[in-house]
């Protein structure tokens, strides 16, 4: 009698230890824990990527967007290969005369403006999605220490609780 009150009175629902809410709770805290450190690693080495192809030049864009800016480079490409070859033929000023081939090198330059801007606006949004998940990441495993720690102390109580609980079982 007197065990089980002492089992109601400090919370110990259970004679195996690991089974207790307390403890429970700290094995939970710290397998979440150790999910969002490697969430974070993740999301740091995700950053990083971004920021590394950033400063090499490469196109960083979302991935829905990736389609769009391709085709707008191959266009940029294929123009300035009609006019690569309209050069080896004819001068400009001949190329000027001509109402069709006159606006190569304006429509050149308004696609090459069209690719510098999605490059930038999708570099931009990319960076921003990197830095975002990354801070989310890390505000979690914060959240998730700060919780862990004051769990330790609870856990830390009830252990010397289930100590006692253990001796009373042998008298």
């Amino acid at each position: 009698i007197e065990l089980d009150k002492f089992r109601k009175n400090n919370d110990i629902s259970s004679t195996g230890r690991e089974e207790n809410e307390a403890l429970a709770r700290l094995k939970g805290l710290t397998e979440s824990l150790n999910k969002a450190n490697e969430d974070e690693i993740k999301a740091r080495a995700h950053l990083n990527a971004v920021k590394t192809s950033i400063s090499r030049g490469k196109a960083v864009v979302p991935e829905d967007e990736k389609a769009s800016l391709t085709d707008l480079e191959k266009r940029l490409q294929d123009m300035r290969e009609k006019l690569a070859e309209l050069d080896k033929k004819f001068t400009r000023d001949y190329l000027d005369l001509q109402p069709d081939l006159k606006s190569i090198p304006e429509q050149i330059k308004t696609l090459e403006t069209d690719v510098q801007h999605r490059r930038q606006h999708g570099q931009s949004l990319v960076l921003n999605d990197a830095e975002m998940s990354y801070a989310a990441a890390q505000q979690t495993t914060r959240e998730l220490r700060a919780q862990l720690d004051e769990h330790k102390q609870q856990a830390s109580a009830f252990t010397s609780k289930f100590t006692q609980h253990e001796a009373l079982k042998t008298d």
